[in-house]
Protein backbone atom coordinates (compact mmCIF):
# COMPACT_ATOMS: atom_id res chain seq x y z
CA UNK A 1 0.00 0.00 0.00
CA UNK A 2 0.64 3.57 -0.48
CA UNK A 3 1.12 6.01 2.22
CA UNK A 4 -1.53 7.68 1.03
CA UNK A 5 -3.65 4.25 0.72
CA UNK A 6 -2.55 3.01 4.26
CA UNK A 7 -3.67 6.57 5.72
CA UNK A 8 -6.87 6.42 4.44
CA UNK A 9 -7.64 3.13 5.52
CA UNK A 10 -6.62 3.38 8.80
CA UNK A 11 -8.59 6.93 9.00
CA UNK A 12 -12.28 5.04 7.50
CA UNK A 13 -14.13 4.55 10.60
CA UNK A 14 -12.44 6.84 13.08
CA UNK A 15 -15.00 10.18 13.08
CA UNK A 16 -17.34 8.32 15.28
CA UNK A 17 -19.23 6.01 13.53
CA UNK A 18 -21.39 4.02 15.27
CA UNK A 19 -20.76 0.63 14.31
CA UNK A 20 -22.64 -1.12 16.87
CA UNK A 21 -25.44 -3.96 15.57
CA UNK A 22 -27.07 -7.03 16.34
CA UNK A 23 -26.12 -9.17 13.87
CA UNK A 24 -24.93 -12.08 14.64
CA UNK A 25 -23.65 -13.27 11.02
CA UNK A 26 -23.12 -12.08 7.77
CA UNK A 27 -26.44 -13.67 6.81
CA UNK A 28 -27.86 -10.98 9.89
CA UNK A 29 -26.19 -8.35 8.35
CA UNK A 30 -27.43 -8.74 4.99
CA UNK A 31 -31.05 -9.60 6.18
CA UNK A 32 -31.06 -6.03 8.11
CA UNK A 33 -29.10 -4.29 5.25
CA UNK A 34 -32.40 -5.63 3.19
CA UNK A 35 -34.74 -4.38 5.45
CA UNK A 36 -32.81 -1.18 5.49
CA UNK A 37 -32.65 -0.12 1.89
CA UNK A 38 -34.28 -3.50 -0.65
CA UNK A 39 -34.36 -1.96 -3.85
CA UNK A 40 -30.18 -0.55 -3.35
CA UNK A 41 -27.49 -2.81 -5.23
CA UNK A 42 -26.24 -5.15 -3.16
CA UNK A 43 -24.13 -7.35 -5.56
CA UNK A 44 -22.55 -6.60 -9.12
CA UNK A 45 -20.76 -8.67 -11.26
CA UNK A 46 -20.12 -8.13 -15.16
CA UNK A 47 -22.75 -6.63 -16.64
CA UNK A 48 -25.55 -8.20 -13.77
CA UNK A 49 -26.20 -6.16 -10.72
CA UNK A 50 -28.84 -7.64 -7.93
CA UNK A 51 -30.63 -5.61 -4.98
CA UNK A 52 -30.59 -6.93 -1.77
CA UNK A 53 -34.39 -7.56 -2.02
CA UNK A 54 -33.51 -9.20 -5.15
CA UNK A 55 -30.15 -11.14 -3.50
CA UNK A 56 -32.14 -12.08 -0.57
CA UNK A 57 -34.76 -13.67 -2.43
CA UNK A 58 -32.69 -15.54 -4.61
CA UNK A 59 -30.14 -16.79 -1.47
CA UNK A 60 -33.47 -18.10 0.15
CA UNK A 61 -34.96 -19.66 -2.84
CA UNK A 62 -31.46 -21.13 -3.11
CA UNK A 63 -31.02 -22.19 -0.28
CA UNK A 64 -34.10 -24.31 -0.29
CA UNK A 65 -33.40 -25.82 -3.48
CA UNK A 66 -29.78 -27.34 -1.48
CA UNK A 67 -31.63 -28.32 1.19
CA UNK A 68 -33.98 -30.70 -0.95
CA UNK A 69 -31.22 -31.99 -3.22
CA UNK A 70 -29.39 -34.31 -0.12
CA UNK A 71 -31.92 -33.11 2.93
CA UNK A 72 -28.56 -30.67 3.68
CA UNK A 73 -28.83 -29.24 7.02
CA UNK A 74 -26.87 -27.67 9.68
CA UNK A 75 -22.90 -28.72 9.69
CA UNK A 76 -23.04 -30.46 6.38
CA UNK A 77 -20.16 -29.63 4.01
CA UNK A 78 -21.45 -28.40 0.64
CA UNK A 79 -18.35 -28.20 -2.02
CA UNK A 80 -19.00 -25.60 -4.84
CA UNK A 81 -17.33 -26.28 -8.14
CA UNK A 82 -18.36 -22.93 -9.64
CA UNK A 83 -16.73 -20.45 -12.03
CA UNK A 84 -16.22 -17.18 -10.20
CA UNK A 85 -19.64 -15.06 -10.73
CA UNK A 86 -22.63 -13.66 -9.13
CA UNK A 87 -23.98 -17.45 -8.88
CA UNK A 88 -20.99 -18.09 -6.56
CA UNK A 89 -21.66 -15.53 -4.14
CA UNK A 90 -25.36 -16.12 -3.90
CA UNK A 91 -24.46 -20.24 -3.34
CA UNK A 92 -22.11 -19.00 -0.81
CA UNK A 93 -24.82 -17.07 1.17
CA UNK A 94 -27.00 -19.47 0.30
CA UNK A 95 -25.46 -22.44 2.09
CA UNK A 96 -24.34 -20.20 4.92
CA UNK A 97 -28.11 -19.59 5.19
CA UNK A 98 -28.72 -23.27 5.87
CA UNK A 99 -25.96 -23.44 8.65
CA UNK A 100 -23.67 -25.96 6.13
CA UNK A 101 -20.49 -25.53 5.89
CA UNK A 102 -19.25 -23.33 2.62
CA UNK A 103 -16.30 -25.73 0.89
CA UNK A 104 -15.24 -23.57 -2.29
CA UNK A 105 -13.06 -25.91 -5.27
CA UNK A 106 -11.34 -24.36 -7.44
CA UNK A 107 -11.81 -25.88 -10.89
CA UNK A 108 -8.19 -25.42 -11.83
CA UNK A 109 -7.26 -28.01 -9.56
CA UNK A 110 -6.17 -31.33 -10.71
CA UNK A 111 -9.10 -33.49 -10.92
CA UNK A 112 -7.02 -35.87 -8.25
CA UNK A 113 -7.44 -32.89 -5.94
CA UNK A 114 -10.69 -31.97 -6.48
CA UNK A 115 -11.92 -35.42 -5.52
CA UNK A 116 -9.65 -35.44 -2.34
CA UNK A 117 -11.05 -32.22 -0.96
CA UNK A 118 -14.64 -33.27 -2.01
CA UNK A 119 -13.88 -36.63 -0.03
CA UNK A 120 -11.97 -35.34 2.96
CA UNK A 121 -14.50 -32.21 3.90
CA UNK A 122 -17.36 -35.04 4.01
CA UNK A 123 -19.52 -33.49 1.57
CA UNK A 124 -23.09 -34.56 1.13
CA UNK A 125 -23.26 -32.27 -2.06
CA UNK A 126 -21.70 -31.13 -4.90
CA UNK A 127 -22.95 -27.97 -6.27
CA UNK A 128 -21.45 -26.91 -9.39
CA UNK A 129 -22.51 -24.45 -12.51
CA UNK A 130 -21.52 -27.01 -14.92
CA UNK A 131 -21.83 -30.74 -15.14
CA UNK A 132 -19.79 -32.64 -12.66
CA UNK A 133 -17.04 -34.01 -13.79
CA UNK A 134 -17.45 -37.52 -14.98
CA UNK A 135 -13.93 -38.67 -14.57
CA UNK A 136 -14.25 -37.47 -10.79
CA UNK A 137 -15.03 -40.73 -8.20
CA UNK A 138 -17.81 -39.21 -6.26
CA UNK A 139 -20.22 -42.04 -5.29
CA UNK A 140 -22.07 -41.62 -2.43
CA UNK A 141 -21.98 -37.86 -3.16
CA UNK A 142 -24.91 -35.97 -4.09
CA UNK A 143 -23.68 -33.95 -6.88
CA UNK A 144 -26.30 -31.03 -8.47
CA UNK A 145 -25.70 -28.95 -11.19
CA UNK A 146 -26.86 -24.93 -10.43
CA UNK A 147 -30.65 -24.49 -11.35
CA UNK A 148 -32.10 -21.98 -14.04
CA UNK A 149 -33.58 -18.95 -12.56
CA UNK A 150 -37.24 -20.28 -13.87
CA UNK A 151 -36.26 -23.62 -12.01
CA UNK A 152 -35.46 -21.89 -8.87
CA UNK A 153 -39.20 -19.92 -9.10
CA UNK A 154 -40.39 -23.79 -7.59
CA UNK A 155 -38.48 -22.76 -4.73
CA UNK A 156 -40.45 -20.68 -1.74
CA UNK A 157 -38.35 -17.20 -1.05
CA UNK A 158 -39.12 -17.22 2.54
CA UNK A 159 -36.25 -17.61 4.91
CA UNK A 160 -35.19 -21.35 5.99
CA UNK A 161 -35.21 -19.98 9.30
CA UNK A 162 -32.74 -21.23 10.99
CA UNK A 163 -30.92 -19.84 14.13
CA UNK A 164 -27.02 -19.61 13.61
CA UNK A 165 -24.90 -20.76 15.74
CA UNK A 166 -22.02 -18.39 16.93
CA UNK A 167 -19.49 -21.50 17.36
CA UNK A 168 -20.33 -23.41 14.26
CA UNK A 169 -17.86 -23.93 11.24
CA UNK A 170 -18.61 -21.72 8.60
CA UNK A 171 -16.39 -22.58 5.81
CA UNK A 172 -13.19 -24.95 4.95
CA UNK A 173 -10.45 -23.84 2.59
CA UNK A 174 -7.91 -26.12 1.52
Amino acid sequence: LSKGERKQLLNWGVKGADFTTEAASVIDLVEEQVNRSPDQVALVFDHSSWTYRELNRTINQLAQYISAQGEIKAGDAVAVLMDRSDWYAIAMMSILKLGAIYVPIDRSLPPARQEYVIKDCGAKLVLSDFDVPSHLDLSGITCSQLPTTSELTQYPDVNVGLPMVDDAVAFIIY
